[in-house]
């Protein structure tokens, strides 16, 4: 043992003459805030990423004052392949006549229900939700352009006059 003690001494007194002390201080200290540098940038945290929201819960989404009011679409197949989880809708509501159908509510934001994406539901303002309620039965939805307005057709009827002449 003591033999290795002295073999392990005369190594470092030779290591000494090779490197200087102060050259081995300053390698030392220089790893040291090398290696405290590289811990602090791979261990600090990652910047704050948007909060992934759960859109199973979208009954937390509904702004203050608004209902979601579910509704059964008519046309649902062709609605089905037109929009994504939401979009913006006029909706129709049949009247039984020969007149077709009325328009119950304009340009509406529909949203797909997260949990059964066959099912979609109406954001209305809280007060206009009865008019929604009145109309039973399935409503006929058209898909609307979101940023601009619609266009808006009027009827133009051709007058005609009936001219009678006593002969």
């Amino acid at each position: 043992m003591k033999k290795i003690l002295i073999n392990l001494s005369k190594y470092i007194d030779d290591f000494d003459k090779f490197i200087k002390p102060k050259t081995l201080y300053i390698t030392f200290i220089a790893i040291g805030v090398l290696a405290l540098l590289w811990d602090l940038r791979h261990s600090s945290s990652p910047p704050d990423a948007p909060k992934k929201i759960d859109i199973s819960t979208v009954d937390t989404l509904i702004p203050e004052g608004y209902v979601l009011v579910p509704i059964d679409i008519q046309n649902y197949a062709a609605l089905d392949s037109m929009i994504g989880s939401y979009g913006v809708v006029d909706l129709f509501a049949p009247t039984g006549t020969s007149d077709g159908s009325k328009r119950v509510a304009q340009k509406v934001k529909i949203i797909r229900a997260p949990l059964n994406p066959s099912q979609f539901a109406v954001l209305i303002k809280e007060e206009n939700s009865t008019e929604i309620a009145r109309y039973p039965g399935a409503f006929y939805v058209m898909v609307q352009n979101p940023t601009k307005q619609g266009a808006e057709f009027t009827k133009k009827f051709k007058r005609s006059a009936i001219i009678t002449e006593d002969i």
